[in-house]
């Protein structure tokens, strides 16, 4: 697994995916940039994201914790053109004055943390389109 990057960032927006199925996740927007946070894992467990999201009760001008982990995406806009664009998936929310000193005191959802020797089964999102 990627390195895991952590910030402070607040809220500004939400929105469950897709739209027109049952949601499998969230869109969250906190100012100019854009995370994904799944609700469960390969294996059918909430994520530990879900899990935090809901412990905190998190809602439009919240400011949170994220350790995120983040790749970058090419797709094909309408002119045929490759847009290259950085993909935020949310692993873990913690307190904003607990996000500097993650470890496993600073996860909320008390899942464990992925380390290179104890990686977590994260949803496959190749195949949803953003």
């Amino acid at each position: 697994m990627d390195e895991l990057k952590k910030k402070i960032v607040t809220i500004t927006g939400m929105e469950a995916f897709p739209k027109d199925k049952p949601p499998i996740g969230m869109k969250v927007l906190a100012g100019s940039e854009k995370f994904t946070m799944f609700f469960t894992k390969k294996d059918g467990e909430t994520t530990a994201a879900k899990k935090g999201w809901d412990e905190q009760n998190m809602n439009i001008g919240s400011s949170v914790g994220v350790a995120y982990k983040e790749e970058e995406r090419t797709f094909k806009n309408h002119e045929g053109k490759d847009i290259t664009y950085p993909q935020r998936t949310i692993m873990f929310f913690s307190s904003p004055d607990q996000i500097e000193t993650f470890s496993d005191g600073g996860a909320v959802a008390g899942d464990e943390i992925p380390t290179p020797n104890n990686p977590v089964e994260e949803t496959d999102i190749s195949s949803i389109p953003f």
